[in-house]
């Protein structure tokens, strides 16, 4: 509790009134989680405490100017709510707050001056930049902040409500009176809560990434509970509210952490008309029905949303193969979002998830509605039937999404499973959909094919990667390869999903599933009134909240003891994992429950892919359950198991700062991506070239060039032999230069010229296309791409008013699969204009997703056949 209050201040009188009353109606009684971002993940509220909001502060966990001439006693502002900053002169300063809150920054000043006040700026950000990315200043967050007798708050004047994602503070001091001196005595977040307490809990101390994602996956939508309705992000940027599909994935996560069976049926109310024409949302809607009845047993919903089910499941089976799918996820490969939604690849995906929601619908009303059961079980099977007679490889043509889509369906072989495993899942550079809420149904994929060791990789890979980079909630878009180019807390790629929401509900996929398949608590009744309790880690403990009760376990394969607590009403099916070295090899095993030798009728060895058991053959009721497995000493036997020494549940406690990524860094390393091998990429960067600038003539472009809008606004191109086609979006523009600059292009017919890219807007859509002639497919040939930020030509350091110079990325796709080709490169500092050059085969689109400044630029492509 002692590092928590060092972080939170509670109850804290200003001289301001804030919209909701101070935390309040609990204590610091929960079980601790280190790992956890959630600075109140200890807060039990009781159950008496009034529905609505509650508001705590925040305070400091770190201070950084450049400007420290300006400031005496920033240390001061952190792990104290009461500080004494003098200002000395115009300059800023920024505060981390260590974690991500639904907050809103104030700061307090006793003796500020007016003509202090007049420039003083305020900022917020989930970076440690300031929000600051259109010219237009839409989406402004540097703004003079409103004045409340000694308390100055900053004010969305865009948006009726006050709160924003805050993990970074920014105080800027524009001017002060000369040889004046004031101060500043607190800077603070001021948090909003909805009193949720934590009824679910995984830990994982040999996985620590697992266990972080897991805390993650709840903290995130927890910040977006608002007492009405579920929110979708925290910086604003006008979809706050979530939509039907956006919301399956993050009430999967409410369920499993904080049993908030109400909250997630207000929420299906909500979002059942509000598929905003989105097809496959109105299905996501379904499986929300279905997952809330399993884990509810509330068949008054179930016969509620019957018929509005019914309409969504015929729709879909009428229109699945050629539906306009208008959005099927941001990944390159189901149609980048809202430019090719209706892709081949997201039909595919789309016809196997009808099929998903028919059968998963049809299993659960085949109780009460029998026939409306095997009507969408026929239209299942029907559709299923359709595509298997295509080909007897018809699952070749499936891309990862549309295969994670039909391994989910349950209706795939074995044959057909293992040969789109090692078709579409085995390869790191490809697994991680760009955003988490496909990679959910990707992780699901591999936990249906028993590929489990490759399902707790991609957690870590595709989660815990963004904890890695900072991440105290997760992001709208993400993928491994980021952390090998950005820095840690550091603003983030826009790709065509526009400004990148990096705390997004939806991305909140890790959570249900870990406690479902690798903590192994999964209903097999509604209600969980029998369930299966089957783990895939070898040493887990946590808890899964039911409408009965909490259910606990501890499972420690390596000692061979599985502990559970099941409330009344709860009876389960009880699985011991066998470590590998023991696979089938129980011969003369001793298996007791409750301190009591089973017979061997009573229990056998189950497997599933690459998993072993040991499961009991009948249930358990209710009460407090050990089951063992002991096994006799056999000469060169390998199959013992390890002595009860030292247990991993009770190792020192972690400090403070593993709430922050600071602690994570420990957890990264070449072996994280076990069992999956390095990224590899068909593609390679060459290398970066700042000494050419324009001067490329004789030095690349040897068989051929584009120079984009370079000669009045025309592009200037001598296509090569084996290049078919060039194509761009958005338009390019031709800047006016100096004939004496040298970061403007040569232009063959003389002078010099130079042109850059507009794309903008809400969604970035930035990219480029070459197109190799079919005959010249396979072959190798180089690739120059030229940038330059004309519009900065000096580049000053950047302010926190000023916002930051312009950066980018580049990502390599093929054209034709969507796959990538090359990993993604971080363009920055590059007002003097800088090649970069990769080693290509075939036809590739590159994909240029802006991190600051206007928009992405690109002002030429080169085209070299390698020696």
């Amino acid at each position: 509790r002692v590092e928590i209050l060092l972080l939170i201040a509670i109850g804290s009188v200003h001289a301001i009134v804030e919209p909701y009353p101070w935390l309040s109606g609990g204590d610091f009684t929960g079980d601790p989680a280190p790992l956890s971002p959630d600075p109140l993940v200890q807060y039990r509220w009781d159950k008496s405490v009034p529905y609505g909001l509650q508001v705590y502060n925040v305070t400091p966990v770190a201070v950084t100017t450049d400007t420290p001439e300006s400031f005496r006693g920033l240390d001061t502002l952190v792990g104290s709510p009461a500080a004494n900053v003098q200002v000395l002169g115009s300059g800023a300063f920024r505060v981390d707050f260590g974690t991500e809150s639904a907050a809103w920054l104030e700061i307090e000043s006793p003796d500020m001056p007016a003509d202090a006040f007049e420039g003083l700026l305020l900022s917020v950000s989930e970076t440690n930049a300031p929000y600051k990315f259109q010219p237009s200043g839409l989406l402004d967050k540097v703004l003079q902040p409103v004045r409340y007798g000694n308390v100055y708050r900053l004010e969305n004047r865009l948006n009726k409500d006050l709160y924003e994602g805050v993990r970074f503070g920014f105080v800027i001091v524009r001017s002060t009176p000369r040889g004046a001196t004031w101060h500043i005595t607190a800077v603070r977040a001021v948090a909003q809560i909805l009193p949720v307490n934590y009824e679910g809990a995984f830990h994982a101390p040999l996985r620590p990434l697992l266990e972080r994602a897991w805390y993650t996956c709840a903290y995130c939508p927890k910040l977006n509970m608002l007492p009405d309705y579920l929110g979708a992000i925290l910086m604003d940027r006008g979809d706050r509210i979530g939509w039907t599909g956006d919301d399956h994935v993050a009430q999967g996560a409410i369920l499993a952490s904080f049993g908030q069976y109400a909250y997630v049926n207000m929420s299906l109310w909500n979002t059942h008309n509000n598929s905003n024409n989105i097809e496959s949302y109105s299905l996501y809607w379904v499986l929300s029905v279905v997952d809330y009845f399993k884990t509810t047993g509330d068949a008054s919903v179930l016969s509620l949303y019957a018929s509005n089910i019914v309409g969504k499941l015929d729709h879909a089976i009428a229109v699945q193969g050629h539906a306009q799918l208008s959005f099927y996820g941001w990944d390159e490969r189901i149609g980048a979002g809202f430019e090719n939604a209706s892709c081949v690849e997201s039909q595919l995906a789309f016809s196997m998830l009808t099929i998903r929601a028919c059968l998963a619908f049809a299993h659960v009303i085949n109780a009460t509605q029998p026939a409306l059961a095997t009507k969408y079980q026929t239209a299942a099977l029907t559709i299923m039937k359709s595509m298997r007679s295509q080909s007897s490889t018809w699952y070749r043509k499936y891309g990862l999404h549309a295969a994670a889509d039909a391994v989910n369906t349950g209706l795939l072989t074995s044959d057909e499973k293992n040969a789109l495993f090692a078709l579409r899942f085995n390869d790191s550079a490809q697994i991680c959909s760009l955003s988490a809420f496909n990679t959910y149904f990707i992780l699901q994929a591999l936990g249906n094919m028993g590929r489990y060791d490759h399902a707790l990789a991609v957690v870590e890979l595709c989660w815990g990667g963004m904890s890695q980079l900072g991440g105290t909630a997760y992001w709208e878009v993400f993928t491994p390869e980021w952390r090998d180019v950005l820095p840690i807390n550091a603003p983030v790629f826009n790709f065509q999903n526009g400004w990148t929401s990096l705390c997004h509900p939806w991305a909140s996929g890790a959570l249900p599933w870990l406690s479902s398949v690798g903590l192994g608590i999964a209903p097999l009744a509604p209600a969980f009134r029998v369930t299966q309790i089957r783990p895939v880690l070898a040493v887990v403990k946590g808890k899964m909240p039911t409408p009965h009760g909490v259910i606990e376990v501890v499972h420690r394969a390596d000692v061979g003891q599985l502990n559970v607590t099941l409330p009344s009403g709860v009876t389960a099916m009880l699985s011991l994992m066998l470590p590998d070295t023991l696979s089938m090899d129980v011969e003369g095993a001793v298996v007791s429950l409750d301190e009591k030798s089973l017979h061997v009728s009573e229990w056998r060895v189950t497997k599933h892919g690459d998993r072993t058991w040991l499961s009991l053959t009948t249930a358990v009721g209710p009460g407090i359950h050990t089951l063992s497995l002991s096994l006799p000493e056999r000469a060169g036997s390998v199959s013992k198991l390890h002595q009860l020494g030292n247990n991993p549940f009770e190792q020192a406690p972690l400090s403070s700062k593993h709430r922050s990524r600071d602690g994570l860094s420990n957890m990264r390393s070449a072996t994280d991506v076990s069992p999956y091998g390095p990224p590899t990429y068909a593609g390679v960067v060459v290398g970066e070239d700042r000494v050419t600038q324009g001067n490329w003539v004789g030095v690349v472009g040897k068989s051929g060039y584009v120079l984009f809008a370079a000669q009045g606004g025309n592009d200037v191109s001598h296509l090569p032999s084996f290049v078919s086609a060039v194509t761009h979006k958005p338009s390019l523009a031709f800047n006016n230069v100096s004939p004496s600059d040298v970061r403007a292009l040569q232009l063959p017919s003389g002078g010099r010229g130079l042109g850059t890219g507009l794309g903008g807007g809400i969604f970035y859509v930035a990219y480029l296309d070459v197109l190799v002639d079919t005959s010249s497919q396979g072959k190798p040939y180089l690739l120059s791409v030229y940038f330059c930020d004309f519009d900065c030509p000096s580049c000053p350091s950047p302010s926190a008013e000023l916002g930051q110079p312009r950066s980018m990325g580049v990502v390599v796709y093929d054209f034709y699969t969507r796959e990538t080709v090359a990993p993604i490169v971080l363009v920055s500092d590059f007002s003097q204009g800088v090649w970069i050059t990769w080693k290509l085969s075939g036809s590739v689109r590159l994909r240029f997703p802006q991190i600051s400044g206007d928009n992405p630029v690109v002002s030429a492509l080169m085209f070299d056949v390698p020696e």
